[in-house]
């Protein structure tokens, strides 16, 4: 077993106390490879090797807003904060996860390329990936009026002041080193179902129209039955919106918070053409047909599956839509697909009733043989696989990630602790990392990590075996 401590100097514009990184290798065998790594608190990318060793680093000008992956030419594609400073203002400020800003860097450390989108109705926030053709998709907020939320059928008294934060993703098409070209949009806007008024859009059972979302599927029957509302009420605050609590017929003005759905990741299927994302404010993981143009996105037709920019497939929460089923997501983070239609998501377990505890799940997705999903909603669908750290579990109530690594193992990013950890399919420890932010656990702003990401040898940006790097032990 391999302990090493490295003490890193982060070269920012106001020094910084060190931040420590403590690696752990063993028992069982790890998957080869570096590990990606922004520490919130800082400045800087990262790229560590299994022993602990700093094989390449990026300083950056502006915080992290907040993932970042490493590019095919070695470099990186990076959220950030936008503006001068990076801080951001009513109404998008302490969100958590706000951002506004892409950057692509180069291998060398360079700013390449730059899109912002942060004005007074949207901001682009916490996750973004690079798609084959060179684009790039990502998530972005929209404030939906209290008019305009009123007209979509939400219920009077539980339109928050000011209005609705509600989720979009944007394909934008790099078109110069400071700008791009938004080429294709969702918006859940356009997918949404009530049953309050006849006149006002979209009204239909939300029951009978699993593929839109419930602008009121936190005051339905349904929803007050389960666990939904008192998880939400209790342990999403951190999340931007605090729900309605049992048993009452409208949530105070007090619990009133715009960002209903908090979208926190974004994956991409190059294969099938298909868009994952998570949303831990109703429980859910959604698959969107990306096949579709911009117009028929806003509709239910169209695109290779011929249902639009409605949701292919939903799960983790059926009362969000009136289903039967268990809950199984809540407050989840980090999303992905990880081969032969299966999903891998952190579910962090926020207000999930019983002991704080987090897992790692996996499940199919119900694709048929010739590679379309079978229906919209998947009830009672149990995980294939999950991992709860058995006899020494974790816990971390935001932030956190997953991923499946190339030998079969799983990455584990336990954000708020800044802790990895990598384990076999069957629960033995692999890999050990963690990094100690100078400004301490996630109670001090900006500490934490988002998500780590394994990069493979083969990675076509990956460093080269002989690099040599950095030891400062």
């Amino acid at each position: 077993m391999l302990i090493l401590a490295l003490v890193l100097q982060q070269a920012v514009p106001a020094p910084l106390p060190p931040v420590i990184v403590q690696v752990t290798v063993g028992p069982a065998a790890p998957s080869p490879g570096w590990t990606l790594v922004a520490p919130l608190t800082g400045l800087e990318t990262l790229m560590i090797g299994l022993d602990g060793r700093i094989v390449r680093r990026w300083l950056h000008t502006h915080p992290a807003g907040l993932a970042c992956h490493l590019t095919p030419d070695g470099g990186l594609l990076r959220c950030a904060r936008g503006g001068e400073s990076g801080s951001l203002g009513s109404p998008f400020g302490g969100r958590g996860g706000e951002g506004g800003r892409l950057e692509r860097w180069s291998a060398a450390g360079e700013l390449v390329w730059l899109f912002e989108l942060h004005d007074a109705t949207r901001l682009l926030h916490h996750d973004a990936v690079l798609l084959p053709n060179g684009n790039v998709l990502a998530i972005a907020w929209e404030l939906l009026s209290e008019e305009q939320v009123f007209d979509a059928g939400r219920r009077g008294s539980a339109i928050p002041d000011g209005g609705l934060l509600s989720d979009m993703l944007i394909e934008v098409r790099p078109t110069g080193a400071h700008s791009g070209e938004v080429v294709w949009q969702w918006r859940v806007a356009e997918h949404l179902v009530q049953q309050n008024r006849p006149a006002a859009a979209a009204f239909s059972d939300p029951r009978r129209s699993p593929g839109r979302i419930d602008v009121d599927f936190d005051l339905r029957p349904w929803a007050q039955a389960s666990e939904l509302v008192e998880a939400r009420a209790l342990d999403l605050a951190p999340l931007g919106y605090v729900g309605e609590s049992s048993g009452e017929s409208a949530p105070p003005p007090g619990r009133r918070a715009p960002d209903w759905l908090h979208m926190n990741s974004v994956d991409y299927d190059p294969v099938r053409d298909l868009v994952l994302v998570s949303v831990p404010g109703i429980g859910e993981v959604w698959v969107i047909d990306h096949s579709t143009t911009t117009a028929e996105a806003r509709t239910g037709r169209g695109g290779r599956h011929g249902r639009g920019g409605d949701l292919l497939w939903r799960w983790g929460n059926p009362a969000a839509h009136g289903a039967e089923g268990p809950r199984e997501l809540f407050g989840q983070h980090d999303a992905r697909w990880v081969g032969d239609g299966r999903v891998l998501v952190f579910d962090n377990g926020a207000g999930r009733p019983g002991a704080a505890r987090s897992r790692v799940l996996e499940v199919q997705v119900p694709f048929t043989a010739d590679g379309f999903i079978a229906a919209p909603t998947r009830e009672g669908a149990a995980p294939v696989w999950s991992y709860d750290g058995g006899e020494a579990p974790f816990f971390s109530r935001r932030l956190s990630g997953a991923q499946r690594l190339p030998n079969g193992n799983t990455l584990l990013t336990i954000g708020e602790r800044a802790l990895l950890i990598e384990v076999t399919r069957d629960g033995a420890t692999a890999w050990v990392a963690h990094v100690r932010s100078p400004f301490g656990d996630i109670t001090a702003p900006g500490a934490g990590l988002f998500r780590a990401t394994r990069v493979p040898p083969d990675h076509p940006g990956a460093p080269a075996q002989s690099e040599p790097g950095e030891d400062r032990r």
